[in-house]
């Protein structure tokens, strides 16, 4: 977790929690550390978002096979489907927190979930775009 507006905040929350010990806080993480940070995820969360576009921490939480949990935007939608992503209401905390729940109380299905999404996230690699995109304008591409 990098250190964003709400870092004291959800320091203090942890604090009072007692779980602190159980939360490490990295700070800003260099882009080549991602994945290796992302594959120790048991979920992954984008708790916000634009409501255009296509995130690309999506992706990349796609490709490590790590069940996701993301607001329910149309945008998100486009991309991903409810097999392969959990959506959310936007800024509800408490669907949030059932969904965590409900998803680290059936790590069976959390995991084939997050293969499911990493599935679709490889019908996303460029060369396959590009050869669907040929073979629709009348061009076989070998492959």
């Amino acid at each position: 977790m990098g250190l964003g507006a709400g870092y004291e905040r959800l320091q203090a929350l942890v604090k009072s929690l007692g779980i602190a010990k159980r939360i490490h806080w990295t700070g800003a993480l260099p882009h080549e550390k991602a994945f290796e940070y992302i594959s120790h995820f048991d979920i992954a969360v984008l708790p916000g978002t634009l409501a255009t576009g296509a995130p690309i921490k999506l992706f990349e939480y796609a490709a490590v096979a790590r069940p996701i949990i993301a607001p329910n935007l149309p945008n998100l939608r486009t991309w991903f489907s409810e097999d392969e992503i959990y959506f959310v209401p936007p800024e509800d905390v408490e669907a949030l927190v059932d969904v965590i729940k409900g998803l680290a109380a059936t790590p069976e299905y959390a995991r084939a979930m997050g293969k499911r999404a990493q599935r679709r996230v490889q019908e996303y690699i460029w060369e396959r775009i590009v050869a669907k995109i040929l073979e629709t304008a009348g061009y076989p591409v070998s492959r």
